[in-house]
């Protein structure tokens, strides 16, 4: 086959630009009918892409092609209409023929386009995409030839929106933007790891589909590389010619120079230039072959926050600016603060034109973008002690401002004994005492601070643990002749300690503190009550909850002696313990002490106040507990507009509301709106409290749920393996919050098939129930329930009997009537008889037990479903098929 020179390609790209489209595609395809790579060349030099967003409009796409193959049979494959197509192939919707419908995208080269390179390229994508398996790349199903010579490649079909427009229609902001593009580097990355390059990622290429699940797709480009001397040095096993699209090409793709992993990540770059700002680094609308490598190898991109300055811009693309802050759910001037700094230097860094210099693999792009989402340094950035410590404080703005608001008290504790020492001669020594001592206090706090001192940070990362833990060492050796002050600080130590998870850290501060105070005040003192509802707290998060309660209870009563019950000590008090009693699960009692709480302090402090919206999140939490849904998301709706007006967006507090009011939201199946709040949430904890406190990995175990129940089965286990081994790390094997991990892990396992290994989570929980939580607790219910299904998939009848009735009695006296878990176990004790062939009793119950469950939690849940099949299995025993039928087609 004969291949063009340089100066005839050059000749027919000239020609070609003298005509209208439909002459000029004519002209290329006879001009270049022997050589496909010249082709792909001269097609590219008039912008004529797959997505025609540069050059030939989509309109007169069809026009190009004559031949339209819908309604051909390929192998087990029916063609129902064409989807789309680009450079030499098309791609159409397809059906399985046969008894199983199933919807497919094939894909083959264009008849009269056919060469041996096409051929080739094709059957490559077909090694390339037999090689790749992950939940973010658009699976391999099957390959062939035509009657007539041409190969085709069988795919699932994605039903999604390309990446940008799914964005841009929903009005992602930049955090869930951040969170869509980590995916695309996860699947980049599981190429790169299989020994492909995919090199023409650009959003028409990465679609999301409705439940936010991405798919990247056409490796019709992409080549095996092979491992040489270095793992970094990733080459093409063969020389290539140029093929890329404008504007979403690397500076080695448009000088035809080897081709390697840092390419994708160079495209990555643009693609998250794209998604931040809504425009690509480079305009190549009229750009010509030659001059587009002179803009992508010699032009350096304006900084993406550069885009979205009205000065820098023309008056034509100003109302861009407006509209792409509009699409992000922000304000320009908001978009361009948001973008400056960390993000402009990570999108800079992957667009760098030296290989070299660019992130060594799209995962490590991921993991800077994770850094910058959670406040930590990016490795994009100079790391400068400035920067370091910015960072710190807004990882630990908690530590911070408790510090600061202490060292604020603290002078002005000295500034009144300075005055009271000149008023009062008689008590001028012992005022100048106490100056002095609080002048050493003042030394002691900021002192706390010069571990963070470049001089001694010596270049580490400074944790607030340990300011913390020197200022604890310092407390007990320099503050001796202090006691008052050694106490309040102790106090105020072990509390922050308890914020950040550190309860082993935080107990000797807080009981020590509450011993010397003993000895200081006789009686009733502030003091002793606050230091009583800290070791309340402290117990309650170790799962002794007895204890927890006593303290509690001591600290509500010298409360309401000290101040009245109308105060806010009592409030908070109150609702200290009914926090706990919603834990313990006397939600009676919670509901009563929340509501009180919470009528004290909108009294006392007004609607607004966030100690008002901290009991509605509480109360909230009981009443949903109850099954009264709409009130809960009534009150977490209210809580959360208090807190993102008085806190910002970025308080630990917000977290809390906007990951209650998704758990809220998904009970009820609102999927989709559930799904950002939840990612939200959760970025948020990781952020402020970082990955292992307590409230993150709990707020991530709900997310495991939500990700089983919208049947994302393997991504749900990995969450929940991963919170549980934390959560021993953290808390201690035999914590009540580890049996809720294990819980969730059966749960999953039940509805993966996999019983036996249920039944270890179910009765471990269960072990570690019994020594932290009253045996009538929900929780216990929960775990009795899945044992019993448990027991139940495996035929151990008796058994699965017993783990239900006693998972209903506690049902029965907690929740009402008409509760979905009473349902749940009541159709477990259906399938159960069904099992024995008791069809006379099982019937009634699985007809009342599906019609509840399949009203709370929809046809296609587990445990609907597992009930609908019990109860079809008994009309097919008692010859009533068609009942078996209407109901089996309801699933």
């Amino acid at each position: 086959m004969a291949k063009l020179d340089e100066a005839e390609i050059a000749r027919i790209v000239a020609r070609a630009g003298g005509l209208g489209p439909r002459e000029r595609f004519a002209y290329i395809k006879s001009a270049c009918a022997n050589d496909a790579d010249a082709f792909d060349r001269v097609l590219l030099a008039h912008n004529i892409t797959r997505d025609n967003r540069v050059g030939e409009p989509a309109g007169n796409e069809e026009t190009f092609w004559e031949v339209d193959r819908s309604g051909q049979v390929l192998g087990s494959w029916k063609l129902r209409r064409r989807l789309g197509g680009g450079g030499m192939s098309d791609v159409y919707l397809a059906e399985r023929i046969g008894e199983y419908s199933h919807q497919v995208a094939v894909k083959l080269v264009r008849p009269g386009l056919v060469s041996r390179a096409d051929h080739n390229r094709l059957r490559a994508e077909r090694q390339i995409l037999a090689r790749l398996n992950h939940r973010n790349i658009a699976r391999l199903l099957d390959g062939g030839t035509t009657g007539d010579g041409i190969p085709y490649l069988v795919m699932e079909y994605v039903d999604g929106e390309r990446i940008d427009l799914y964005c841009d229609r929903h009005r992602l902001a930049l955090k869930e933007r951040l969170a869509l593009f980590r995916g695309v580097c996860a699947a980049v990355h599981a190429a790169h790891q299989n020994l492909v390059v995919h090199r023409d990622l650009k959003p028409s290429n990465i679609l999301v589909t409705r439940d936010r699940t991405l798919k990247l797709l056409d490796f019709g480009i992409a080549k095996l590389i092979e491992v040489r001397e270095s793992t970094h040095t990733l080459a093409l096993t063969q020389a290539d010619v140029r093929l890329f699209t404008p504007g979403h090409a690397s500076p080695e793709q448009v000088k035809g120079e080897l081709i390697t992993t840092a390419t994708d990540v160079y495209l990555l770059g643009v693609l998250l230039y794209e998604l931040l700002t809504g425009r690509r680094p480079f305009d190549m609308r009229d750009a010509r072959l030659s001059e587009m490598e002179q803009i992508i190898c010699n032009q350096t991109p304006p900084l993406p926050s550069s885009t979205m300055n009205p000065r820098a811009v023309s008056p034509i693309e100003r109302p861009r600016i407006d509209e792409a802050a509009e699409t992000r759910n922000t304000t320009p001037q908001r978009l361009r603060r948001d973008l400056a700094g960390d993000l402009d230097n990570i999108v800079m860094k992957a667009l760098r034109k030296e290989p070299e210099r660019r992130y060594t693999s799209a995962d490590e792009l991921a993991a800077d973008l994770r850094r910058f989402e959670v406040g930590q340094p990016v490795i994009a950035r100079r790391d400068t002690w400035r920067y370091r410590s910015t960072k710190f404080v807004g990882r630990h703005a908690v530590v911070v401002a408790a510090s600061a608001a202490l060292v604020l008290l603290l002078a002005g504790v000295a500034t009144v004994m300075t005055l009271q020492a000149h008023r009062l001669d008689q008590q001028r020594a012992i005022a100048e005492q106490e100056k002095r001592r609080s002048d050493e206090t003042a030394k002691f706090l900021a002192g706390l601070f010069e571990i963070a001192d470049p001089t001694e940070a010596q270049g580490r990362e400074i944790t607030a643990r340990e300011i913390l833990g020197r200022g604890a060492l310092r407390v007990q050796q320099e503050l001796k002749d202090a006691p008052e002050t050694q106490a309040n600080l102790m106090e105020t130590i072990g509390r922050v300690y308890l914020s950040l998870g550190l309860d082993a850290d935080a107990r000797p501060q807080l009981e020590k503190a509450l011993v010397m105070r003993e000895q200081l005040h006789n009686g009733d003192h502030e003091s002793k009550a606050s230091n009583l509802a800290a070791l309340g707290k402290l117990e309650q998060t170790a799962g002794r909850y007895d204890l927890a309660s006593k303290h509690y209870q001591d600290a509500l009563a010298m409360n309401e002696r000290l101040h009245g019950k109308r105060s806010l000590a009592n409030a908070s008090s109150l609702e200290e313990l009914g926090q706990l009693q919603k834990v313990q699960g006397d939600f009676k009692s919670a509901e009563k002490n929340l509501r009180e709480s919470l009528n004290l302090f909108t009294a006392l402090e007004g609607e607004k106040s966030t100690r008002v919206s901290s009991v509605m999140n509480e109360l909230a939490q009981v009443i949903q507990r109850r099954g009264d849904s709409k009130e809960a998301e009534s009150l977490y709706r209210r809580a959360l507009a208090i807190d993102r007006i008085a806190l910002g967006n970025d308080h630990p507090q917000v977290a809390y509301q906007t990951h209650n009011l998704a758990i809220v939201l998904q009970n009820r199946g609102a999927f989709e709106e559930a799904r950002p709040l939840f990612e939200e949430a959760n970025a948020l904890l990781r952020r402020v409290l970082g990955d292992k406190h307590p409230d993150t990995l709990d707020a991530l175990g709900n997310y495991g749920r939500f990700l089983q129940a919208g049947g994302d089965l393997t991504a749900a286990e990995d969450v929940f393996r991963q919170v549980l081994r934390t959560d021993v790390e953290v808390r201690g094997a035999s914590h009540m919050a580890v049996g809720y991990d294990h819980v969730n892990l059966g749960s999953l396992l039940i509805q993966k098939g996999e019983p036996a290994e249920a039944e270890k989570q179910f009765r471990e929980a269960l072990k570690i129930y019994a020594a932290t939580l009253p045996p009538d607790h929900q929780y216990v219910a929960s775990a009795q329930t899945g044992l019993a299904r448990a027991l139940l998939e495996l035929g151990r009848l008796d058994e699965a009997t017993l783990s239900a009735t006693r998972a209903l009695t506690i049902w029965r006296d907690s929740v009402p009537a008409d509760h979905p878990q009473i349902a749940n176990v009541q159709a477990i004790e259906g399938q159960i008889l069904a099992k024995r062939g008791d069809d006379a009793q099982a019937e009634p119950m699985l007809t009342a037990s599906y019609d509840k469950l399949r009203a709370a939690y929809g046809a296609a849940d587990p445990r609907t479903s597992a009930t609908a099949r019990s109860l079809a299995d008994v009309y097919r025993r008692t010859n009533r098929a068609a009942l078996a039928e209407k109901l089996d087609s309801r699933r």
